[in-house]
């Protein structure tokens, strides 16, 4: 995820990947700036700035969140983050999956 790299300038970025429970699912686990608990409730809103990350983020908060929290849930699933201030950010993001035992 381009953000994570945007807003990790010491440490990070990694990709898991594991399937449970008939879900697929990937995280995006950063060691980058964090986001705050106020602004995690922006994330997945059409357009908009958050006041920490201005001077790194001149476009704002765009249209990938949105987007990817409607792909998600159009397969069954989910996008959630995890995030702290200074200690980084995880997104998860959650796939159904078909039950091939049929």
């Amino acid at each position: 995820q381009s953000n994570a790299l945007k807003f990790t300038e010491t440490g990070s970025v990694l990709i898991q990947v594991l399937v449970d429970d008939n879900f697929l699912l990937i995280s995006v686990v950063d060691t980058g700036v964090g986001i705050s608990k106020e602004n995690q409730e922006k994330l997945f809103k059409l357009f908009g700035f958050l006041a920490e990350t201005q001077k790194m983020n001149k476009n704002g908060v765009g249209l990938g969140l949105v987007i990817a929290k409607d792909i998600c849930e159009s397969f069954g699933g989910t996008i959630s983050v995890e995030s702290e201030i200074g200690s980084g950010t995880t997104f998860t993001y959650t796939f159904a999956l078909e039950d091939i035992d049929d």
